[in-house]
């Protein structure tokens, strides 16, 4: 029964998420990504490899941090569904991203082989513990609990995704950082 409750609450915030995200601008996203890219390109400086993630509906679009050519010492990679799991894989440029499953641009080309150093995270809704609430299938909780403990996970989004608790179970991974367009926290992992 707990469980049926917390996926109900879930849906619930998904429902309140998408009608606010439904409600911005094109001209207010824009700024915001803007200024969620500004905000997120210190955490990437000292990092080898980085998971991105290119936008879904109203998402923030991480294309405002430039074009990927610019940073040479760093590997990208983007997330493309296979099946049941979320992989990653590398990308040189955003224009090789083509359509993809939910409509999402995703890469071509074979699993990167290795944990990234930083996995940027999108969600519907994000808490000041850590936890997220996603669009329901579960595919980031399954490929981020299995990274290692160490690897830095952040979730990003805008300012009103932001609220004081969240729903959660048990799989539910706790990410390590937010950051929004208003706001940044850190947490320590448990």
């Amino acid at each position: 029964m707990a469980n049926k409750q917390t996926t109900v609450t879930k849906q619930a915030v998904r429902r309140a998420a998408v009608a606010m995200l439904n409600q911005m601008t094109p001209a207010e996203r824009t700024e915001r990504s803007q200024h969620i890219c500004r905000d997120l390109l210190p955490w990437l400086e000292d990092t080898r490899t980085v998971a991105l993630f290119a936008p879904r509906r109203n998402e923030p679009n991480l294309r405002y941090l430039g074009e990927l050519t610019s940073y040479p010492d760093r590997v990208f990679l983007f997330p493309r569904i296979d099946g049941s799991d979320l992989v990653f894989v590398q990308a040189h440029c955003w224009s090789e991203l083509l359509p993809g499953r939910f409509g999402i641009d995703a890469p071509v080309g074979p699993a990167w082989p290795h944990p990234p150093d930083v996995v940027v995270v999108p969600g519907l809704a994000f808490d000041l513990t850590g936890h997220r609430v996603g669009w329901g299938a579960g595919y980031y909780d399954r490929y981020l609990a299995r990274l290692p403990r160490d690897t830095r996970t952040i979730g990003v989004g805008f300012g009103p995704q932001l609220v004081d608790r969240l729903p959660h179970e048990p799989h539910d991974v706790v990410l390590r950082q937010i950051l929004t367009d208003e706001e940044y926290i850190g947490l320590a992992r448990k």
